[in-house]
């Protein structure tokens, strides 16, 4: 599905405090709560704003969820666009995307939780355009998974027999499962086991992981 994002909202917003500032204060809330169990009171002291100050520069609750969803896309495009200009190995871009995924998994971040894995989980009450950057978010993060593992079995890195698409659908399935357990509190030692035992499957017989 690609929809256009939500245009942001000009006409009179307050000039006191910054659009993008407020959006990075709101992901951590929708992130943990998700769109239905967060409310406008939730939100007034994570951004700092008045509940008057956010109905100014946003239409409702939705808008704010659904700016917030592109606002960290952004974040999101900016790692997937390092990784694929990463000079080295297929298995080395792999890692890199792995092991950022994994960073966020363990401790506060973790307990907090991510913003595109609740979502997924409140798809079927999401509207239209809410749902699409969703989608287009796990689709961007899966085809990055795959891109890296063709180029993998390209130069020689990860194994020949793999069947990219599916394979790029398991290590996604495992990145979210991992985004969710992340909300126990694992620690982060567990989450590189898990991301290390990822690579050793689909890295060919002998070949050394990356340090």
């Amino acid at each position: 599905m690609s929809l256009e994002p939500p245009s942001r909202k000009t006409a009179g917003r307050p000039r006191s405090f910054d659009l993008d500032q407020v959006l990075d204060r709101a992901i951590p809330v929708f992130s943990e709560r998700g769109l239905n169990g967060t409310a406008i009171s939730d939100l007034k002291p994570a951004t700092g704003l008045t509940a008057g100050s956010l109905y100014k520069c946003f239409t409702d609750k939705n808008d704010i969820f659904r700016q917030a969803l592109e606002h960290y896309g952004q974040h999101r495009k900016a790692l997937l666009a390092d990784v694929a200009a990463h000079q080295g190995r297929g298995v080395d871009k792999l890692t890199l995307l792995l092991e950022a995924y994994g960073e966020k998994c363990s401790g506060d971040a973790g307990k907090r939780g991510c913003l595109v894995v609740l979502s997924t989980a409140e798809l079927s009450g999401l509207d239209e355009v809410s749902r699409g950057l969703v989608l287009s978010a796990l689709a961007e993060v899966e085809a990055a998974l795959e891109a890296t593992i063709v180029e993998g079995a390209r130069d020689g890195s990860m194994r020949a027999d793999l069947d990219p698409p599916a394979t790029a659908s398991l290590l996604w399935c495992m990145l979210l499962g991992l985004r969710l357990v992340g909300k126990t509190g694992i620690d982060r030692k567990a989450v590189s086991s898990v991301v290390q035992q990822a690579l050793r499957l689909v890295t060919c017989s002998g070949q050394a992981l990356p340090s």
